[in-house]
Parts: C-alpha cells; structure tokens; sequence
C-alpha cells in the first residue's frame, strides 16, 4: 500500500486504523483525499481483517467538504460535477459494503458530508461534545450523497428536520437520534472502542462477514418469498460452514472455539 497524502494507516495485525490526517483544516475532505480512501477501502477489501476503524488527527473528525474544493466545483461543468459525486459516492458506498465490522470514532465539529462517514459506518462513537450541522442548505446545496445512510439510520422525519433546518445538535442528541451508537465522555471513547475491538477479535470473523452481509442484503429486500429464500440459504450454509461446525461444537464441548 503506498502512502497517502491526507490519510495515515496504523495496522496492528488484523485490526487497521486509517486516520483522516488535514488536520489543519479539520479533516474537511477534497477530492484527493476521497480517492485515496476509495483505493485504501479497495485494498484492504481483500485483506482478512478483524475490524477497520476510521479517525480523525486534530480537532475534528470531518467537517465536511474543504472551502478550497467547494469553491473550484462552482466553475465545474455538469459531467466534471457529476464525476466528483459519484466518487463520494463510491466511497460511502465502499464503507457501507466494507466486509468486517466498520468502527468510526468521531469528535469536534463535523458537518455535511462528514456525517455520512458516520451513517455508513456498523458502529459510531463519538464524545458527547461533539457539534454536527447539516448544513447544506444554509449555502443552497442538498444532502444529496449521504442522505440514504441517514435515513436509515434515524428515519424520514427526523431527517427532515435536521437537514431542512440546518439546526446544531450534539453527539448526545445523535445517539438518541440513532445517528451514532454511542456518545461518551471524551475521556471515554478509547475505552469503548476497546471494548468494541475486543468483541470483535473473539467472535468468528466468517460469521461476522456474513452476518454484515445478511443485514446488508435483507435491508435491501421488500419481497417476502425473496427474504424467506435468501435467509434460508444463509443459515444452511452456516451451519456446514468450517466456524459453524466448530462454533457449535466448541459451545457443547464447553470450551473457545478454533477459528479458521
């Protein structure tokens, strides 16, 4: 993996950590630095990790599209506009589908396009003092690429809310809202990704690939029989599985089971 320009890579064995690194800009993104993390997603894709977790260097996880970038997209021609949106796009995309459990831990101010990282991810944390704003509308633009993670997340009507009315709310706020799974005190938040981290590395990484996997696919479907035909499937498949033949054994042995 070569090195990036806006993203620094920790990897302990099959745990990585990819931290946002604009720290002078309070990890705003630009065009740069979602290509890198597109290419970042696309190798460790293939890699048998554990868990991937998503920080920020600095103040602030992501405050949302740089100033500098936003202002050259005004002069950009249809095609050329389309193309930056669907590379977000590809990457919030990539996040959502990643193959093991995605942990984002988030902090300081993060507005627009900086909450998607967060919708997209399986489990969000942030500190309880931590501000977010969709402000999109207060400069004439739209939510347009996040809100489909976002809504899931908290659902139509609260999303109307927030990105109609542009309003501050806290990291407390967003874990009642469902936005994040956990808001901690600050000095807290390690500890809960700790213990997040650790949960993972015991359970069977197979199971928690199709397990992220199922909950992906089923959310998708609205046909009954379809839903009734893909779970089972799911299941038979577990079971003759290599961890589900060794899951079930290593609980009726009573003792830990041997992964593959």
């Amino acid at each position: 993996m070569e090195t990036c320009q806006t993203i620094e890579i920790q990897r302990n064995h099959d745990v990585a950590t990819l931290w946002f690194n604009r720290p002078e800009v309070h990890n705003a993104f630009n065009a740069l630095m979602i290509q890198e993390l597109i290419q970042i997603l696309e190798y460790f894709s293939s890699e048998r990790l554990r868990v991937l977790i998503i920080r920020g260097k600095g103040k602030s996880f992501c405050a949302g599209a740089d100033l500098n970038w936003m202002k050259e997209c005004i002069s950009l021609e249809y095609e050329e506009s389309l193309k930056d949106s669907l590379q977000l796009a590809r990457c919030l995309q990539l996040l959502y589908h990643f193959p093991s459990p995605v942990i984002v831990m988030a902090h300081g101010h993060i507005y627009g396009g900086g909450i998607g990282f967060l919708a997209v991810a399986d489990v969000s944390i942030c500190s309880k003092d931590t501000s977010f704003c969709f402000s999109e509308v207060s400069i004439g633009l739209i939510p347009a690429i996040i809100s489909p993670y976002v809504i899931r997340r908290i659902g139509e009507f609260k999303a109307k809310e927030y990105m109609l009315t542009g309003n501050l709310f806290s990291g407390e706020d967003a874990a009642n809202l469902g936005l994040v799974n956990w808001a901690e005190e600050s000095y807290n938040i390690d500890t809960k990704l700790d213990e997040f981290v650790q949960k993972f590395k015991y359970n069977s990484r197979t199971a928690m690939l199709e397990t992220k996997k199922l909950i992906n696919n089923t959310s998708l479907l609205h046909d009954e029989g379809e839903i009734i035909d893909y779970t089972t499937n799911a299941i038979t498949q577990a079971r003759i599985s290599h961890d589900g033949q060794e899951g079930m054994s290593a609980f009726f042995e009573k003792r830990k089971p041997r992964w593959k």
